[in-house]
């Protein structure tokens, strides 16, 4: 328990109740107003207690996700959530958002409950799901996301896609932008009294160039020259184009069972956000079908059998100091399938306990990545576990989660998590939650070739705290603070030869701010803060790769007739790369300005504007390792550091036209 017992807990939590008692002096709030905790809510047929996890930042509605126009859901977590950073995962082919100091292989992502996960490095394969017609996306932060999956070490992720209820008749959309950007949407949703289906088509392209400025403070351990240079990598195309097909469809059984399939098909190309690798052809699949059967108010059942199926043939460019004059070779074809089972039974057991039972295997087969000889390439993986959520009085409500999840190799780890939540006044509500999680080394972390692999890896142990305070000043405006620590055993991480190791202690800890609300009938807003005060390898005492000192995002949103707006702003202060081996990384604000007109009831039309100031330099990805120079001039880009380059502005004007 010694990561419960230190000093700093103590300070932080007297600090936390300070600043937010000040808060509440300074604002004030009316005796008569009144602040209701969530009910108990099935969120993608997980039950929880949203007043255990949610935070005014944690869950993004339509509406917003409508006005934002973003693609890539990250960005669009990114600029409400300051936790919420970038993490490319494959070099950027896969979107994955890193949470609180923690990387993409620690986030349970899901959509629609599903788990989509890959097993080789634990991200997800974002970039081929219609991200543009999200219903909703839920943040579940720490221990509470163990209902959701094994790689929940900092919370878990789901993305709500929509049905024909939401889309209903037909819809089409047309977009185009700059750098030959091009999107089309043609969606189709019939609703009868025991059916539902969503039919659509999404089309994009896109033909830019990324402008790399430079490729700062190699070391050129060869011969010795110019030991901190900067080398121009000059203008790659970054041309991407995806045709994606979804259907969603529901149908009523007799005695409350009902049907629901997903199917989702994506085929095109795609340009890694590095600067030497892409990904022609990609093909990315999914067939979700559940069974479920209703129990009225004692709860539900839910029986679920997914297939996922990630196909590319790899490309590169080959290692030339001068990347203008390079071309692209073959490098391989990658496949990656997985099959999942799962379970879930939700149960009402009495008026104050709500117990949620679930069981999932999964069957993961990866052909492609490089493996060491004699490594297995299709592995079995089981996970189970319990939850209760428990009203103990009118004002406490408790939670408490096991998990055992299998490794490759069919050994059993136990993973468990203790919320609570408290409500102080009617305007006010402390929560504390603890978990100690276990995460098992993926299949590239164990196997990849070319001696990165490391069999002999341990499970990581993490032991999460996090203390948080909401309150609600007045019917308009809301805020939480939170502390959150994690101390990390046997945390895997690449060493400056890129194998993978373990390092026998890690801790990340820091403190979430968050303040929104609205200011008139027209204006809402919101800012948001996070100080990652310590995210260090205390083994070596030195700081983790790619961690950023703080983040802070603000935006604002004006509704007026049939006019919506809404600008964002985010900020990343300076990140260190590895220890001193670079200096760190310049810190970058951007900004989005998205602008909607309703025309008519039928006929929107809308601009979306990314990176309004034209910022030049943006942190687009750092690996571990150190960036070297052979005596042919050629870079080792397997040992790269931080890369800079030019976004400029994306200007994108768009309009949408429904049938009824």
């Amino acid at each position: 328990m010694r990561l419960y017992m230190r000093k700093s807990f103590s300070l932080s939590l007297r600090a936390l109740v300070a600043i937010f008692f000040m808060a509440g002096a300074v604002v004030g709030y009316s005796e008569e107003q009144t602040y209701k905790l969530s009910d108990l809510n099935i969120d993608a047929e997980r039950a929880t207690y949203q007043s255990l996890i949610a935070r005014p930042q944690d869950e993004i509605a339509s509406s917003a996700i409508e006005l934002k126009l973003q693609r890539n859901p990250i960005k669009m977590l990114h600029s409400h959530n300051p936790s919420i950073v970038f993490d490319g995962g494959l070099r950027g082919a896969t979107i994955t958002p890193s949470y609180r100091g923690f990387g993409g292989k620690y986030m349970a992502i899901t959509l629609d409950g599903c788990p989509i996960n890959t097993g080789w490095n634990g991200t997800s394969p974002l970039s081929g799901f219609p991200m543009s017609r999200l219903q909703k996306i839920t943040v579940v932060p720490g221990g509470a996301g163990l209902v959701y999956g094994a790689n929940s070490v900092a919370g878990a992720v789901n993305f709500v896609l929509p049905t024909a209820r939401d889309l209903e008749d037909l819809t089409i959309t047309q977009e185009i932008g700059g750098d030959g950007k091009r999107h089309q949407e043609y969606i189709y949703g019939h609703v009868s009294e025991k059916s539902e289906h969503l039919f659509a088509l999404f089309m994009d392209e896109y033909d830019g160039d990324r402008r790399f400025k430079d490729f700062n403070n190699f070391n050129d351990a060869a011969n010795k020259t110019n030991p901190k240079s900067s080398v121009n990598l000059g203008t790659i195309n970054n041309r991407n184009d995806s045709n994606s097909f979804l259907y969603r469809g529901k149908l009523e059984l007799e005695n409350d069972w009902t049907l629901k399939a997903t199917i989702l098909e994506n085929q095109g190309s795609i340009s890694c956000p590095s600067f030497y690798e892409r990904f022609e052809p990609w093909n990315m699949s999914l067939y979700d079908y559940t069974i479920e059967k209703d129990f009225g108010d004692n709860g539900n059942l839910t029986l679920r059998y997914a297939k996922y199926k990630d196909f590319s043939s790899t490309w590169a460019y080959p290692n030339d100091k001068d990347l203008q004059i390079g071309t692209l070779n073959a490098n391989g074809d990658v496949l990656v399938k997985m099959d999942t089972m799962e379970l879930l039974y939700n149960i009402e057991a009495n008026d104050r306990n709500f117990v949620t039972v679930g069981a999932i295997k999964q069957e993961i087969e990866d052909i492609g990545h490089g493996f060491d000889t004699g490594t297995r390439k299709k592995v079995d993986t089981t996970g189970y576990f319990v939850s209760d959520n428990i009203k103990a009085t009118d004002k406490l409500d408790l939670n408490v989660t096991g998990r055992s999840d299998t490794d490759y190799e069919g050994d059993a780890e136990f993973s468990w998590a203790l919320g609570s939540n408290y409500a102080i006044n009617d305007n006010t509500s402390a929560s504390l939650s603890l978990s100690r999680v276990t995460r098992n080394p993926n299949m590239q972390e164990l196997y990849r070739s070319n001696g990165r692999g490391n069999p002999n890896l341990k499970a990581e142990d993490i032991d999460n705290l996090e203390l948080r305070l909401n309150h609600k000043f007045n019917e308009k405006w809301q805020a939480s603070l939170a502390w959150f620590d994690s101390d990390i055993e046997n945390y895997i991480e690449a060493d400056a030869n890129n194998k993978f190791q373990n390092i026998k202690e890690a801790e990340i800890s820091g403190i979430e701010l968050s303040v929104n609300g609205r200011i008139n009938d027209k204006f809402t807003a919101w800012v948001g803060y996070t100080d990652f005060n310590k995210a260090e390898n205390k083994t070596d005492n030195l700081r983790l790769v790619s961690k950023p000192e703080f983040r802070a995002v603000a935006g604002t949103t004006y509704s007026y007739n049939k006019l919506s707006a809404m600008l964002t702003m985010s900020h990343q202060g300076e990140t260190e790369a590895i220890g001193a081996t670079y200096p760190k990384v310049d810190a970058s604000t951007m900004f989005d300005l998205n602008i909607r007109q309703q025309a008519t009831k039928d006929l929107a039309i809308y601009l979306n504007v990314e990176n309004l100031t034209d910022q030049d330099d943006v942190q687009l990805s750092q690996a571990t390792g150190k960036a070297v120079f052979a005596k042919n001039g050629s870079i080792n880009l397997n040992q790269s550091g931080p890369i800079n380059y030019e976004p400029g502005r994306l200007v994108t004007l768009g309009m949408e036209l429904k049938f009824r």
